[in-house]
């Protein structure tokens, strides 16, 4: 049984605008499941619906249709009780440290908090667990007295991680947990990440607008564009030889040292797209990548591509269908970027 088990996703938000209101579909029918113990990636460019369905995950987004399983347990809709029961097992680490952790307490308060509301602890075990805790994400134990405002940015991210694991959850929803920190420290604390989840067992979904960041934590890759899961598949497949042209984008966009590779990645870049803005409206009979895919056609424009399975990975594309009419159809094969993931310090 699935850890977790997205169906069918469909968020939506009312928008008000000269003519009225409007419905703004932020997330248009995904996919995906979390088996226990692994961490699957979730991709793509700021507002192609990423953070919604981690936000949807934790109810804080409500789901217009489809559903949410923890379990086996249906938990799309579930009230405000069941959701105070859920956080034990679901928690989550958000991109700010700066933000996540109240300047006017110490970190001891901060951490003893969902203890004692949760699993109501005396302040004896929380004190404990917590000193455990911040040794566990490899802070001294004096940290407990000292305020937010005493750590830097990466050792304030290492105690929202404590925090998230304060009461043993089974699935930890990272939201852009190190896209706020330098290089260095995203090395560390993505380092750190791995460790933990070796050491409990707990699955991530770990979300991000990186590919090669996500590559080296996650064991699965689904990439978003616009509210649509564009590629899925294994993390070592879809960050090596990515199939769908935005995700060939995406891999050719990340930053690496040697200058030879960087122009080549920027040269792979300005092929994959046509041009830097989508329109501002996407059909639901079209495919949302088409105003800016090297690759469009006509039926681009007309029918929304088929969710189509090439090796381990499924993509949604109208090229890697033979039944779509695309004059592409006959070069299916992946294009293989020259320069791999950026690699991960060690910490």
């Amino acid at each position: 049984m699935s850890l977790i088990d997205v169906r069918d996703l469909v968020v939506e938000f009312k928008t008000r605008g000269s003519n009225g209101s409007k419905v703004f579909r932020a997330i248009d029918g995904v996919s995906f499941t979390i088996e226990p113990g692994e961490t699957v990636g979730l991709v793509g460019e700021s507002g192609s619906g990423k953070s919604t369905i981690g936000r949807a995950i934790l109810g804080l987004n409500p789901v217009a249709e489809g559903s949410i399983t923890f379990k086996g347990d249906d938990i799309t809709r579930a009230h405000a009780r069941r959701r105070r029961a859920l956080a034990e097992n679901i928690q989550a680490v958000f991109q700010d440290p700066y933000s996540s952790l109240d300047p006017r307490r110490t970190i001891e308060d901060a951490l003893t908090e969902p203890l004692r509301a949760v699993k109501r602890s005396s302040r004896k075990d929380a004190v404990e667990r917590v000193r455990w805790l911040l040794g566990t994400v490899r802070l001294p134990a004096n940290s407990a007295e000292r305020l937010p405002s005493d750590f830097s940015g990466g050792q304030r991210q290492r105690i929202a991680i404590a925090r998230s694991l304060a009461n043993s959850p089974e699935l930890v929803v990272c939201d852009e947990a190190v896209s706020a920190l330098d290089v260095s420290t995203q090395a560390q604390v993505i380092n750190l990440l791995s460790q933990l989840q070796s050491e409990l067992g707990m699955s991530y979904l770990f979300i991000s607008h990186d590919l090669s960041i996500v590559q080296y934590l996650s064991q699965r890759i689904v990439v978003l564009y616009r509210g649509r899961v564009m590629e899925s598949g294994p993390a070592e497949q879809v960050g090596t030889q990515p199939l769908h042209p935005y995700t060939r984008a995406l891999l050719s966009s990340a930053p690496v040292s040697d200058p030879a590779s960087q122009k080549r990645r920027r040269d792979a870049r300005r092929q994959a797209l046509v041009r830097n803005e989508p329109p501002s409206t996407v059909g639901s009979d079209q495919c949302p990548f088409a105003a800016r895919c090297p690759l469009v056609a006509d039926v681009c424009w007309t029918a929304r591509p088929k969710q189509v399975t090439v090796d381990k990975t499924t993509v949604e594309c109208h090229v890697f269908d033979p039944e779509s009419g695309h004059p592409g159809t006959k070069q299916p094969k992946a294009a293989k970027v020259a320069a791999t993931a950026r690699p991960i310090a060690s910490s």
